[in-house]
């Protein structure tokens, strides 16, 4: 199941993003008539029986229909516990331990499927399910894993099975004979590709479009096991971290029990954050890790023991000569500590050279150099492999935090010295870090708020907005407010990384600061004539909103923008959807639509340029519309599809009225895959399954996720319940006045608005919960909302009902206290009420 490179040593993954679980492939045989073709099985599945047994065998419809349908609903269940996998060869790839008591473990337990198997495989003893977790996996798009071998974890090779959930991309899986023949296969939903341990190499080739979700499991026919099955059950896994009041612990990272609560440092845009649920925590919990899987990687570098963090901090002055000499200077320092290749020997260096680095502005290069470092968190001396223990990570991961917090306290002395482009590049950096300290945010922001206080006098802003344009930058645009006379000063092309650099840096982090977001967004209007591209307005307005920091005169220069760009290429195909060397992508075209019916932005020619269908002419008009591109539209994200639905639904609260098409492809996505389009937010609940999970814990463990606030949601709930309200969970309500019912006579039924978790007062009024965990707020200030809370409070108003806000930090504040907790709820729900009169008025 670890993955042996064939022929180089396993690059680490970096960076994280939310899992997407595409809409069924059924969607796309309801628009074009019939299904994909199984493909067929591939000539090493076929040999003649008397030949050598293949090592990769594919097998199609493995499953029946019902414990398909199982498996199935258990990947959607465990969506939000996927992570992207870190020390491994696969590049992009998520994924997460399934809990023992799942559905799709009892369905590959079955002795039925073991023996059919057995048979199939053609091995010379009973195969059995081993006792290695089951990892839930997805490929999403770009995602791939290079030529490789599977590591051997037990005494007789086991076997690798790959079982297909869904595929909705192009990837293919390859594979290399014991005669170096080539195979490929398509695999589709249902199939199984089983691969024998240290039998064929073979690699997943990176799909242009769609994502390919599977479970990755053994069947083996001894449990006497090697080393590498214990050396694969301790290693270290991507983990969100909760945040606190002035830096992110990041031991919070591996603290088993904890929950995983945190943002993607990819995203540019706002989306909900899912709190895991609890069986997905009971297999962590026995595999000694809180969050999803790294890949194991089977490299003789992983393998090999390692120190603890503690002894590498010591040894490390001893690697760098002259480290306690005291005399270098600057330019010597920036040298020896560029050359650190890991944490240990960066504190080591920082800690016998404490005056140079920390009294000057070289700690800011040290900071900027520890981001250089993240992907050797778990490897305090190369930088590959993982640790050998959970105390050894922990103590790597306290290394870190403490020199990290030791830093940014310098740095925030220093911020002010720092031309305009490292202050972007060091809020970045922490942001990359996933590092929060509000000292050093709360000083760039004032350092930069001071920089960009000096404009640009009006004669020369003219004279510099005449040489972009004459140099090819965007024509036609008016002066815009006054430029700053610090991004003036910089070459054109590098004034909107700046800018998108802030913006990004102080979203992902969750620092709100008014004056220095004002100040970006108008900056950014200001210098729109130094760039064509719509891209980075569109970004930043995705940022400002995740921040909800009011910026409509930024939203209206992105939407100019994107027509200025569609009216410049003409006939060349390209516009918001199409094809040109400028299109925007969907996420994009999603995001700006989604600014623009937040902030109530008047647009209507971006409006229609995304929205309605192309009229017929010759030639066809450059642009594509998502009602134009029905494919398009079910090929989405589902994260990006929601986020369409929602923008909808606030453009028609505003009267705009989406074109039938899009309405009719919505209903397909609702009939198919209904969670895609779910507004509210309870996914903090606790539900059957969980109760019967925390119910059969350990008294530890549940004691554990009760600390985490995992139960929280489930008691809240349980509480309004004996308050006399009727809870019911997926309520579909009707569409507002502009997405009315389609007319009579149409094919298929309108989508409805489907609320996750809906509450009837005791007054007899409607309210939809919101279950608010810490990633829905901003760190500072504290209490502000995130944009995606915001964006889901706006939907729901605009349906006529009243929102009932349960934020989990309050609850656990009540420290359990029965009385406290029933006058909390109540005026909540008197709140509430209020609302709902109000909405009913």
């Amino acid at each position: 199941m670890p993955p042996r490179a064939a022929s180089a040593a396993g690059a680490s993954c970096s960076g994280r993003g939310w899992l997407p679980h595409h809409p069924a492939a059924a969607l796309h045989a309801a628009l074009a008539g019939r299904g994909r073709r199984a493909p067929a099985v591939e000539a090493a599945a076929a040999r003649p029986f008397g030949s050598a047994p293949a090592k990769v065998v594919y097998i199609p419809h493995l499953l029946s229909p019902h414990d398909f349908a199982a498996v199935q609903s258990e990947a959607r269940k465990l969506q939000p516990q996927l992570r992207e996998e870190l020390n491994c060869i696969a590049k992009g790839r998520l994924g997460c331990y399934l809990p023992p008591s799942s559905a799709a473990v009892a369905v590959f337990s079955s002795r039925d499927l073991a023996e059919q198997l057995t048979t199939r495989l053609r091995s010379a003893l009973p195969l059995s399910l081993s006792d290695f977790p089951i990892e839930l996996r997805q490929y999403p798009k770009g995602a791939e894993m290079p030529w490789h071998l599977d590591e051997q974890l037990f005494k007789e090779p086991q076997w690798e099975m790959i079982f297909t959930i869904d595929n909705t991309s192009d990837s293919r899986t390859e594979w290399r004979d014991a005669e170096g023949l080539p195979h490929s296969v398509w695999t589709e939903p249902n199939s199984l590709l089983a691969v024998e341990a240290e039998g064929w190499e073979h690699r997943v080739v990176p799909s242009t479009r769609g994502s390919r979700t599977i479970l990755k499991l053994a069947y083996a026919t001894t449990t006497a096991k090697l080393p590498a099955f214990d050396a694969n059950l301790t290693r270290e896994a991507s983990t969100p971290r909760a945040p606190r009041p002035m830096a992110l612990p990041l031991r919070a990272a591996v603290a088993p029990g904890h929950a995983a609560s945190g943002r993607s440092a990819a995203r540019r845009a706002p989306g909900a954050v899912a709190v895991p649920l609890m069986p997905s925590l009971e297999a962590h919990q026995r595999v000694g890790n809180s969050s999803g899987p790294c890949s194991r990687c089977g490299s003789a570098q992983r393998r090999r023991q390692q120190r603890p963090a503690a002894a590498a901090a010591q040894a490390a002055p001893s690697s760098q000569p002259g480290a306690e000499d005291g005399d270098w200077d600057p330019t010597e320092l920036l040298s020896v500590m560029a050359s650190t290749r890991s944490y240990a020997q960066l504190a080591a260096l920082v800690e016998s050279q404490r005056a140079a680095l920390l009294g000057s502005p070289l700690c800011v290069y040290a900071l900027l150099h520890a981001v250089q470092l993240r992907d050797t968190i778990s490897d305090e001396k190369l930088g590959h492999g993982s640790l050998a223990s959970e105390g050894q990570v922990l103590q790597q991961l306290e290394l870190v935090e403490g020199l990290l917090e030791q830093l940014c306290d310098a740095a925030e002395a220093q911020v002010g010295a720092l031309p305009l482009p490292s202050q972007a590049a060091l809020a970045l950096a922490l942001a990359q870090l996933d590092y929060y300290h509000a000292p050093t945010y709360a000083a760039i922001a004032a350092a930069v708020t001071a920089e960009l206080a000096e404009k640009q006098p009006p004669q020369q802003q003219q004279q510099q907005q005449q040489q972009e344009q004459q140099g090819g930058g965007a024509a036609g645009v008016s002066a815009g407010p006054p430029r700053a006379a610090a991004l003036a000063a910089l070459p054109a092309a590098l004034v909107p990384g700046v800018l998108l650099s802030l913006c990004v840096a102080f979203s992902l982090n969750g620092h709100h600061d008014e004056q220095l977001l004002e100040e970006l967004a108008a900056q950014a209007v200001a210098f729109r004539g130094a760039s064509p591209e719509p891209g980075p307005l569109i970004s930043m307005a995705a940022a400002l909103l995740d921040l909800q920091a009011y910026c409509p005169a930024l939203v209206g220069a992105a939407a100019d923008a994107v027509l200025a760009q569609q009216a410049a290429e003409g006939g060349g195909g390209g516009g918001a959807r199409g094809e040109g060397a400028g299109a925007l992508g969907a996420d994009e075209v999603v995001s700006l639509l989604l600014c623009v019916a937040f902030f109530r932005v008047p647009a209507p020619a971006f409006v229609e340029l995304a929205l309605q269908p192309s009229p017929p002419t010759t030639p066809p008009p450059p642009r594509q519309s998502f009602a134009a591109d029905p494919k398009g539209v079910l090929e989405l994200e589902p994260q990006t599809l929601g986020r369409l639905w929602k923008a909808l639904l606030l453009l028609a609260a505003q009267g705009t009225r989406p074109p039938p098409e899009l309405l009719e492809l919505f209903a397909l996505v609702q009939e198919a895959e209904p969670d895609a389009l779910l507004l509210g937010s309870a996914r903090g609940a606790v539900g059957a399954e969980d109760a019967a999970a925390v119910a059969a814990a350990a008294p530890e463990l549940a004691a554990q996720w009760a600390d985490a606030g995992l139960l929280a949601p489930a008691d809240m709930l349980r509480a309004l319940e004996a308050m006399g309200c009727a809870l019911q969970r997926r309520a579909a309500l009707p569409l507002p006045p502009p997405l009315a019912p389609l007319e009579a006579g149409e094919d298929g039924a309108p989508p409805a608005a489907l609320v996750d978790l809906y509450v009837t007062l005791p007054d007899g009024r409607a309210a939809a919960v919101l279950v608010l965990d810490e990633s829905r707020y901003c760190h500072s200030p504290p209490g502000r909302l995130r944009g995606g809370a915001a964006v889901e409070v706006l939907v729901l108003q605009g349906l006529g009902l009243a929102v009932l806000p349960l934020p989990l930090a309050e609850w656990q504040a009540l420290g359990g206290d029965a009385q406290l907790q029933a006058r909390y709820l109540r005026a909540r729900l008197d709140a509430a009420a209020g609302g709902a009169r109000a909405a009913a008025a």
